[in-house]
């Protein structure tokens, strides 16, 4: 499909906010990267957006015919709303109304592991793969599928919001959301510090080790979890067995729920403990599965797949994720 001007593209994650603006055969003239606003206000997102995206684009507003956005949800994507945000704890943001009021252009909106889900099968869709499945593990967790060689979208964009999946059906952590025992609630970045310190704090793992006090202190991050485990800190070894289980969980139930040829798992969790992954999480797949085994891979377009999605899918004029009300 051929689109008469630039196409500005957004992915608004939980940890980053990136913006591009693309020309008509889809190169990359500019691109733009910011720290997502963490206040429970509903406009600072869009305020943020709106004034890294002036600096960006400077003069060239004026060639723009479309903003096409990939954004972190649960999202209505038909409202042009992104419902909440777990990781960030602002609710009900009219992204869409907002941004339309500085520029008034057609507007996509789709969940970001969507976008990055059809970057992904549009690279692999050349090798005659039809079903592909994306993961991302970072501050939170999301996923998006495109099965037979269609995007799922579900009625309001969140069709694979994966990291909501039950993993524990204890529900003995809360997830960001409000629900009991979801895969994100043990296993995001965010949200894997607060599981170690529940662990610690209820004597599941003892004291005498450097992950327990770096989570007494209040000092854990994710990064230091897994740093301890390359280390063989016998916390970290304590939770990431736990970790271990409830990802090869969550993994195998996407892989059961889609039965893709191939599953692309990113995000920093797991691009930056690949080698973790590989020997501790994977052999533990196959003990959930329901189906066959697909190719497991990385995301060819790195960090960049939820944009590239989100303008392929205005490139290509997938006229369901067209917001037409605010």
């Amino acid at each position: 499909m051929i689109v008469d001007g630039f196409i500005l593209a957004a992915d608004i994650g939980g940890s980053k906010i990136r913006l591009g603006l693309f020309d008509e055969d889809l190169n990359i003239l500019k691109l733009s990267i910011f720290q997502t606003p963490r206040e429970p206000s509903p406009e600072k997102i869009p305020m943020s957006i709106i004034e890294n995206a002036k600096k960006m684009v400077g003069e060239l507003v004026n060639r723009i015919k479309i903003f096409s956005i990939a954004s972190m949800g649960p999202l209505d994507y038909k409202r042009g709303i992104i419902a909440k945000t777990p990781t960030v704890g602002a609710k009900n943001i009219p992204l869409i109304k907002r941004l339309r009021e500085w520029l008034d252009v057609d507007y996509y909106l789709l969940n970001d592991c969507n976008a990055a889900a059809y970057a992904e099968w549009w690279l692999a869709r050349t090798e005659g793969v039809k079903s592909l499945a994306y993961i991302t593990i970072s501050s939170g967790i999301g996923g998006g599928a495109v099965v037979d060689n269609q995007l799922l979208i579900g009625k309001d964009g969140n069709a694979a919001e994966v990291g909501h999946i039950v993993v524990d059906p204890s529900g003995y952590m809360e997830c960001g959301c409000g629900g009991l025992g979801h895969w994100e609630a043990y296993c995001s970045a965010v949200n894997i510090v607060k599981y170690a310190a529940k662990l610690v704090g209820d004597g599941v793992i003892d004291e005498d080790n450097e992950l327990a006090k770096l989570a007494n202190l209040k000092k854990l991050t994710s990064e230091e979890v897994y740093r301890l485990y390359g280390l063989g800190d016998r916390g970290a070894a304590a939770l990431l067995e736990r970790v271990a289980t409830f990802n090869a969980a969550g993994i195998s139930s996407v892989i059961t729920c889609y039965d893709p040829e191939v599953l692309v798992l990113g995000g920093a969790v797991v691009l930056n403990n690949y080698r973790y992954f590989q020997g501790r999480v994977f052999p533990l797949i196959e003990n959930y599965l329901g189906v066959g085994m697909p190719k497991i891979t990385t995301p060819r377009h790195g960090e960049l797949s939820p944009l590239i999605g989100a303008v392929l899918v205005a490139k290509n004029r997938i006229d369901d994720l067209i917001v037409k009300t605010t």
